[in-house]
């Protein structure tokens, strides 16, 4: 085990192929805690989420087995791009808004963001608006977007924040700080309207 921990994600793929299922569970392990806590945060139901996770895991060991993963050297973000494919393909198929995103948290966002940095399409269909911004979020540098979902979806006290991320309260404070210029710079520069 020691020596897959050690081993490049496209090798664990490769590994995998070739009927180790070791190399699988290693990747599982990797990414099982982003992945979830991804899918939780876009549907904020925690029964659909480990449905949805499910799905997207049978779905990459569909995939590897049919030697259709072509993303060398970027797994992760391939990862995450069949997982977001796959929840809207859900939500299309329930019928429900393309929009899943924890609605009060990113009203919480959107209050920290002065209303002069944003344009004017911005208001006009709150749900496009509140999708972009999560898009915006998931952006962010790892750091920054981990200070920021913990301290505004998850309510958590910045105290907790720094003991979690082993940083100082300042650092964690800096991290905010930053995480929500970083939005408003995103913001200006995407000229984000409802799509």
């Amino acid at each position: 085990m020691t020596t897959l921990r050690m081993c490049s994600d496209d090798e664990l793929v490769r590994q995998y192929r070739e009927g180790c299922d070791g190399a699988f569970a290693e990747l599982l392990h990797r990414y099982e805690t982003d992945i979830h806590n991804y899918i939780f945060l876009t549907v904020s139901d925690s029964d659909l989420a480990d449905d949805l996770f499910q799905e997207v895991f049978i779905k990459v060991m569909r995939t590897l087995q049919a030697g259709k993963y072509k993303a060398h050297g970027k797994f992760k973000s391939w990862l995450l791009r069949l997982t977001h494919n796959l929840m809207m393909d859900h939500f299309r198929s329930e019928k429900r808004s393309l929009y899943v995103t924890n609605y009060d948290a990113n009203q919480q966002i959107l209050d920290l963001t002065p209303a002069d940095d944003l344009p004017a399409e911005f208001f006009d269909d709150q749900e496009a608006l509140y999708h972009q911004i999560s898009l915006c979020v998931e952006a962010l540098p790892e750091t920054q977007r981990e200070v920021l979902k913990m301290r505004i979806y998850e309510e958590i006290p910045f105290k907790e924040i720094a003991e979690r991320t082993e940083v100082s309260i300042s650092t964690a404070l800096g991290r905010m700080r930053y995480a929500l210029i970083n939005l408003r710079k995103m913001v200006r520069e995407r000229n984000i309207a409802p799509v």
